[in-house]
């Protein structure tokens, strides 16, 4: 999910060098004693309701990232043959804190509303934590006040147990005895913190930027927040993918477990109309993503299905069952030189409506008569042969250098993408070992929403076969200015009335599961909508279900630890035991 605030920092004169260097460039915050404004660049009121109205290119609503790159100079980053990475530079706009709330439509009275996106969360979280600030410092309390006795009680049971050791050693004591009367060598258990007062922080990040930049940063933060201490995440949507690959990477540091939500461990083809038509924001009447700006982010590419089994039929071609000519309606399909007649009814096809944010209210399992098309979505090549996006004339008009740009961007994003895919997050080998080591894992996923899986695509009716020839020698001709002209697109997409299944209306129930053997984690089903998973159930929402399992999973954590520190304890003594009675052997 998109639950992080951007902004862009006004009157502040910065160069291109520390543009790309995100450390650099808020330094100036910390070393200036007036800190400049900042101007939020995402969810904004004024940019939801479009006041004053604006275009949905204009600049000053751009949330684009630079297509530049820099060479990482970090060792991390070298593959050890010598070639380094490259980094794509991060622009003006920075992470500025949680999403809360956000607007919403309300169907019945068309009024607008506010919904806690991520607030309901952070707030409960934020109480959790003052219960644990007000805790510690009244245990701190108790505790000096024990200080000085308890120092005392130390240095006195160290100075008996080095007399009794001297004494051993000197063939003195007797030391079933001694060990019999004496308590001084026992552990100290320390009590399990309270279960709902707990040390917490909320990790924002600049959810434009490749995955595993953000799950390294994740890390980062966790061990600069708290370090050497093993930590319990909750995460959700993309939140969810990078905790995965950390615990899987440092099982140790999040031994304690994670609850994931709404995450979209599985592939599919929902976010096409994301790039291809763009994102309208929820009041509808502006678009902030257009795909001129999505294509230069990096996230969502590892989205998108890898190989034809992952494909399948996600994305269908419907388009002998609508002719586009008297003779098209007779000749519907020719497989060699045997003409048939399509026997089913047409599907519905409702051309260029959003799904996002509008899900359905009935489950449509029924097949849907039409033939899978072939593309690899991490090849540019194939994002261009097919027109989406950037790629298609009618909706932008590029020069040849522009669309080259975002092509090497494509490159290099794709391939991260699904090295990130296949290598980080896959479990490719299902080594049993790793999984055996995998921390605690609850994952958390709505089945009750009608969630749209398949596209469909038909030629586009009004195109005659004149108009397609006309628009390939418009394909190949430009301006004086080198800018490619518009065209007509000649296909219509229809992204509400394919396959409907079980899902949060984002992303299907079957696909939120990550790819480790089942029996190593456990599920637990939501009723919500993918966007208000982390609020109250009163909002309609699922955090009160998603808190418990956070409880619970805690709690059997630190009864693990209190088993293990009690075993350790044990051992310790049997081995202390051991070894006196070594000693106390007479020497010949």
């Amino acid at each position: 999910m998109k639950g992080t605030h951007l902004a862009s920092l006004n009157n502040i004169n910065y160069d291109d060098e520390v543009k790309k260097d995100i450390t650099s460039f808020w330094s100036p915050l910390f070393n200036s004693n007036k800190k400049p404004k900042k101007q939020r660049a995402w969810i904004t009121l004024s940019a939801l309701l479009n006041i004053p109205p604006k275009p949905d290119d204009d600049p000053s609503r751009s949330l684009a990232l630079p297509l530049s790159y820099s060479c990482s100079s970090s060792n991390d980053d070298d593959d050890g043959d010598g070639v380094k990475k490259w980094v794509q530079d991060r622009g003006p706009l920075v992470p500025d804190g949680v999403v809360d709330y956000i607007i919403e439509i309300q169907q019945q009275s068309s009024s607008l509303q506010y919904f806690p996106f991520y607030g309901h969360a952070t707030k409960h979280l934020d109480e959790v934590n003052a219960m644990y600030v007000k805790q510690s410092q009244k245990d701190e309390k108790v505790s000096k006040d024990h200080d000085t006795k308890k120092k005392k009680k130390a240095q006195k049971e160290k100075e008996e147990e080095e007399k009794f050791l001297q004494r051993v050693m000197d063939g003195w004591t007797d030391i079933k005895n001694k060990t019999s009367s004496s308590s001084s060598f026992s552990l100290q258990r320390s009590t399990p913190p309270t279960t709902f007062a707990r040390p917490t922080a909320t990790f924002t990040y600049d959810w434009r930027r490749p995955l595993h930049e953000l799950a390294d940063e994740l890390h980062t933060f966790v061990e600069t927040k708290f370090p050497d201490t093993p930590v319990q995440v909750c995460a959700h949507s993309m939140g969810g993918l990078l905790t995965f690959v950390n615990m899987r990477k440092y099982p140790e540091k999040y031994k304690p477990g994670a609850v994931l939500v709404g995450v979209p461990f599985g592939t599919g083809i929902q976010y096409l109309q994301d790039l291809h038509r763009g994102y309208y924001t929820e009041l509808d009447r502006c678009r902030q993503f257009t795909p001129k700006d999505q294509f230069t982010m990096s996230s969502h590419w590892s989205f998108f299905p890898i190989n034809e089994e992952e494909l399948d039929d996600l994305f269908l071609d419907v388009s002998h069952h609508f002719p586009s000519s008297s003779t098209d309606a007779t000749e519907n399909r020719k497989d060699g030189d045997k003409t048939t007649v399509s026997s089913t009814p047409p599907p519905t096809f409702i051309p260029d409506t959003s799904s996002i944010g509008n899900p359905g209210t009935t489950f449509n399992k029924n097949p849907i008569d039409g033939k899978p098309i072939p593309i690899d979505f991490y090849n540019p090549q194939d994002w261009q042969d097919n027109e989406f996006g950037i790629f298609d004339k009618s909706q932008n008009s590029f020069t040849e250098f522009e669309l080259e740009e975002y092509k090497n961007h494509m490159k290099i994003q794709l391939n991260n993408a699904k090295e990130w895919r296949t290598k980080r997050l896959e479990f490719v080998t299902r080594n049993s070992y790793e999984e055996d080591c995998f921390p605690s894992l609850v994952v958390c996923a709505s089945d009750k929403v009608p969630t749209v899986n398949q596209i469909l695509r038909r030629k586009r009716r009004e195109v005659s076969e004149n108009d397609k020839n006309a628009n390939k020698e418009v394909k190949k001709k430009e301006d004086t200015k080198g800018v490619v002209q518009q065209r007509q697109n000649p296909w219509e997409y229809d992204y509400v009335s394919g396959r409907s299944v079980e899902g949060d209306g984002r992303i299907d129930y079957v696909k939120a599961f990550p790819p480790i053997h089942s029996s190593k984690y456990k599920t637990v089903p939501l009723d919500s909508m993918h966007a208000k998973q982390m609020c109250w159930e009163e909002s309609g929402g699922s955090w009160g279900c998603i808190w418990e399992e956070v409880v619970n999973q805690i709690r059997g954590y630190e009864k693990s630890v209190a088993s293990e520190k009690e075993k350790e304890e044990d051992d310790t003594k049997k081995l202390q035991n051991k070894k006196r009675r070594m000693l106390s052997v007479p020497m010949s």
